[in-house]
């Protein structure tokens, strides 16, 4: 049976204990879980599309709403314009309109007792303040009697004729409320009190807390239960330059870009500036600092807010009201254009709810500040219905949750729990030695399934252990047998292994000599260090053999000293792998050999003895057809200069030791390694590179990045070697000590150093660039020719200074020199238009058709639109019928 844990077991042990709760308990949390979470996740998405719907609506109904209130206050304005209509009874129609008719006018007066007498020349004196004519036509009848605390209310009767005139309430016992319910007192007292000066207005406000209240249910914009719209007069703060809005252009970003650009995108003249300055800030820190004073602190007095039209709040000065540390109306106002939302608690809730309304502005010439018109709602009107329907959802849900838990127990117990309950029971059998036990099976399902083979496993199992004791007799026999096997099978391998390690010897026999290094210069040094991955052993004899190799050698061309070098590694481990290292070593020890030993060999450009070398190995490889491969870089160093010519076919980049800087001299690859087709159709570009007195450069084979760190993990940066490198002062054995110590080494490693000793004549090279400059600027080719040589002897790896005595050559109609030049810039720089068209040209005056056909072609296939090598290719053409066919 599947055992219960117990609340003592689980937490003395919880994760084992947990791990063996029974499978129904299991299941049946997982459904539930799952079930809860995918309902958390339906129900929330589809409140959240419901509530944005329903937002974006109540966003358009706001925003129709406050456009119509536009609409209908400008409809009035142009009756006023006709004369229709005065000002005093066109502001009355938008009130009316807009927030609904005046209800009430309520004023608030002090009075101590209940002497009605008293109580009667109060309200007298305080409604003459609107109209003399009703300060004493009016009664006052007590209509309630005395509360416990002594408060009382009145009704105010008109007199004579006793119509009810409006209340009187005892607030506490200093105050009295006095509410003026008849439409002719109402209409009296309003109109009194709009004939009052803004200041007398703002007087009667704070004494008699004057307010008018107006029938809201009959406006013509209302949204929901209680949203509104209303009017403010706006005003623009002294700070704020025109043209400029808030808050966008008085972010911190915004004042430190206007004081840093001294105001220039405002039109101040210098004068205006000042006197900004002295009035709000000096610095933009202080400027800042102002604006936001100035928009959250108090204004006292207020900078006039006016709530020209509101439901509750009219004629009020609004500009210092907040909420929660927000001048809310002020930041309206500031707005003026676009929706705002902002929290906000009316008098009688317990919290604030958020409110949204869309703002506009309204300007006519009868107005001396332009207002600022809104209408607004609270969301929660809107969003109550669905809050509501996302409530009872989640009620519903649950309910159908619990529903389903319930019948999916009920399931599992009968169809899962039950039967693996019994298989539990067999395999407990089992595991005492009970091989008679069969499970009976329930259901024809996937448990019914395992049952079955559970009985069938059951008697294999009976069945092995008649088959073992039978294998237990006779095991010593079969032992002797197998071992005797096992003994002619490992002499064999022994006999194949001396044999394989004899092929490795005489392999290595063959390829060491060719690793050699034959250097004579003074000036440039070579050492190289190769450790091959396979090692061997034959008889007394031991020995690495690998595909890498490195060659050096000093050799002449053109009467000038050159060390030669080559760092390979080629395709396979071991046998395959030294294969073409031999290949590699023998045909490149067969090119520096004829080059040594033949004058016709030596009488080549640097560039072109490489590309040469270069294409001949390139070639004897493709013969093997994919056999064979490797990658390599075989270049020259000038020994008098120092200057590298080079060829890199997909080998890791060259690392240049500077002054105990470590770096890349290259920065992407160009050719792809011999032995595949693109190598031999790819154009080969020779890299150039000038070393420095003390300067060291090292290639290597990429087993110097394969290290094997440990844990599974293989080295990925290429930076480690650079740092290496600046560790071990770019010294070999040093710098092949750290890569032993960082990792294990996964494939051949050889590493090639050259150094370079010589001195560099940079003082004389500036000396030659400016006459070779000076005499350009005049135009004389024969004054920059009269310096060509001994530039380029001196600095041949300037290939701009190359192009240069290139061109002055053919401007002298030495083609065939300006073309053998231009042909080195064109192995360097292969795709350089100028060069191009220049060997075009010279090809063509040697009548070197083909060539120049190829070169004006190529320059063309770079720039489509150069006109020389058009008028080039014209000029082949014409020389076609003369020539016959071409050189």
């Amino acid at each position: 049976m599947l055992k219960k844990k117990t609340l003592k077991s689980v937490i003395r042990n919880p994760f084992l204990s947990l791990q063996s709760i029974s499978i129904r308990y299991k299941v049946a949390f997982h459904l539930i879980l799952g079930t809860i979470l995918i309902t958390v996740a339906v129900v929330e998405y589809a409140y959240y599309v419901a509530r944005q719907t329903v937002i974006d609506q109540f966003e358009k109904q706001v925003r129709s709403a406050t456009l119509q209130m536009q609409s209908e206050i400008q409809n009035v304005f142009l009756r006023m314009d006709r004369k229709e209509l005065n000002q005093e009874k066109a502001f009355d129609i938008i009130r009316n309109s807009m927030v609904g008719p005046m209800m009430e006018i309520r004023l608030t007066f002090r009075q101590s007792d209940n002497d009605k007498g008293r109580m009667k020349e109060q309200i007298g004196r305080m409604l003459g303040i609107f109209d003399p004519r009703i300060s004493d036509a009016f009664d006052i009848k007590e209509i309630k009697a005395q509360t416990p605390d002594g408060l009382t209310e009145y009704l105010v009767e008109k007199r004579p004729g006793g119509e009810p005139l409006g209340r009187v309430q005892r607030l506490d016992s200093e105050r009295a409320l006095f509410r003026a319910l008849d439409p002719w007192l109402i209409r009296d007292i309003y109109d009194g009190y709009y004939r009052l000066s803004r200041k007398d207005r703002q007087t009667v406000r704070q004494g008699f807390q004057f307010e008018i209240v107006r029938n809201l249910s009959v406006s013509s914009l209302r949204l929901g239960n209680t949203g509104y719209g209303f009017a403010l007069t706006a005003y623009t703060p002294e700070w704020m330059i025109q043209g400029t809005t808030y808050p966008r252009d008085y972010t911190e970003n915004a004042i430190r870009s206007r004081y840093a650009n001294n105001f220039s995108e405002t039109g101040y003249t210098a004068e205006e500036i000042t006197r900004y300055k002295e009035a709000f800030g000096q610095t933009a820190d202080e400027n800042l600092a102002f604006v936001s004073r100035d928009m959250k602190e108090r204004h006292t007095p207020a900078n006039g807010l006016i709530a020209v039209i509101h439901p509750f709040r009219e004629d009020e000065d609004l500009d210092n009201v907040q909420f929660d540390g927000t001048m809310v109306v002020r930041e309206m106002m500031m707005q003026r254009q676009g929706f705002y939302r902002y929290p906000w608690q009316n008098s009688g809730e317990t919290s604030p709810r958020q409110k949204l309304i869309y703002l506009t502005t309204f300007e006519h010439p009868q107005l001396q500040q332009p207002w600022v018109i809104a209408v607004g709602g609270y969301e929660d009107e809107v969003l109550g219905p669905i809050q509501s329907l996302h409530r009872n959802l989640y009620i519903l849900l649950f309910a159908a949750i619990v529903v389903f838990a319930l019948s999916s127990l009920a399931f599992l117990q009968l169809n899962i729990i039950v039967p693996l309950n019994r298989l539990l029971e067999g395999i407990s059998r089992i595991k005492e030695h009970d091989l008679t036990v069969r499970v009976k099976r329930i259901n024809g399902d996937e448990i019914g399934f395992v049952t079955r083979t559970f009985n069938q496993m059951v008697r294999l199992i009976a069945d092995h252990e008649t088959k073992l004791s039978e294998y237990a007799r006779t095991l010593e026999n079969r032992v002797q047998e197998r071992t005797q096997e096992l003994s002619e099978t490992l002499a064999e391998v022994q006999q194949l292994k001396e044999r394989q390690d004899g092929d490795y010897y005489l392999t290595s026999l063959v390829l060491n000599p060719l690793i050699s290094k034959k250097v004579s210069s003074e000036t440039v040094s070579v050492d190289f260090r190769i450790r091959q991955k396979k090692s061997f052993r034959f008889r007394k004899w031991s020995g690495e053999i690998g595909g890498d190799i490195c060659i050096a050698r000093s050799l002449s061309l053109k009467g000038r000293d050159y060390t030669a070098f080559l760092n390979a590694d080629a395709m396979g481990k071991s046998i395959q792998g030294a294969s073409g290292a031999l290949v590699i070593g023998s045909v490149f020890e067969s090119i520096l050999e004829r080059t040594v030993s033949a004058a016709v060999f030596r009488n080549h450009y640097p560039e072109r003895w490489l590309k040469n070398s270069f294409r001949e190995l390139a070639k004897i490889f493709l013969s093997f057809d994919g056999a064979m491969g490797a990658s390599l870089v075989i270049g020259l160093v000038d020994d008098r200069t120092g200057t590298v010519y080079y060829i890199n076919a997909e080998h890791p980049f060259g690392v240049l030791y500077r002054k105990g800087r470590a770096s890349f001299i290259e920065t992407e690859a160009v050719l792809k390694r011999i032995g595949i087709r693109e190598s031999t159709e790819s154009q080969t570009v020779v890299r150039t590179f000038q070393m420095q007195p003390g300067d060291v450069l090292l290639f290597g084979s990429d087993g110097k990045d394969d290290l094997d760190l440990g844990d599974g993990n293989r080295n990925d940066d290429e930076y480690l070697f650079l740092s290496l490198v600046e560790q071990s002062g770019a010294d070999l054995d040093s710098l092949t000590e750290q890569l032993g110590r960082r990792g294990e080494l996964t494939d051949d490693l050889s590493l090639l150093r050259i150094e370079f000793s010589g001195m560099t004549d940079r003082d004389g090279r500036r000396t030659l660039t400016e006459l070779i400059n000076h005499h350009i600027k005049q135009e004389d080719y024969a004054g920059v020719l009269s310096h060509a040589w001994t530039y380029l002897d001196e600095h041949p790896a300037t290939t701009d200074i190359l192009y240069t005595f290139s061109y002055a050559f053919r401007k002298v109609k030495d083609y065939a020199t300006a073309a053998e030049l231009g042909e080195r810039i064109y192995l360097r720089e292969p795709d350089r238009p100028g060069n191009l068209v220049n060997l075009a040209y010279c090809h063509v005056k040697m009548s070197s058709h083909q060539r120049a056909e190829f070169f004006a072609q190529k320059a063309l296939d770079l720039d489509p639109g150069n006109d020389v090598a058009r008028r080039i290719q014209d000029m082949i053409a014409e020389a076609r019928p003369s020539q016959g066919i071409f050189n």
